[in-house]
């Protein structure tokens, strides 16, 4: 059985490793979740779905990403879906 500490390490260095074999394309990437989390500075109250969609779509490239790193293709197209 593998220890929660296994994993995370196991994960974090699918994570660096990502980025020599994706290269330009993983660091795109990453620019582009960044740029979506951060062009906006606030937000008025009206706007209350436009943050709630915008969170959404954030976690959903995250896990997709995450899961192109695991090589599980399915589960993300089903998170780019």
């Amino acid at each position: 059985m593998f220890s929660i500490y296994e994993i995370s390490q196991e994960e974090h260095e699918m994570i660096i490793r990502a980025n020599d074999q994706f290269g330009l394309i993983f660091e795109v990437c990453l620019e582009a979740i960044e740029l979506s989390w951060t062009f906006t500075k606030n937000y008025q109250i009206s706007a209350w779905i436009f943050a709630g969609f915008l969170s959404q779509t954030n976690n959903s490239l995250y896990l997709a990403i995450l899961s192109l790193i695991r090589k599980h293709t399915v589960q993300t197209s089903f998170n780019l879906r």
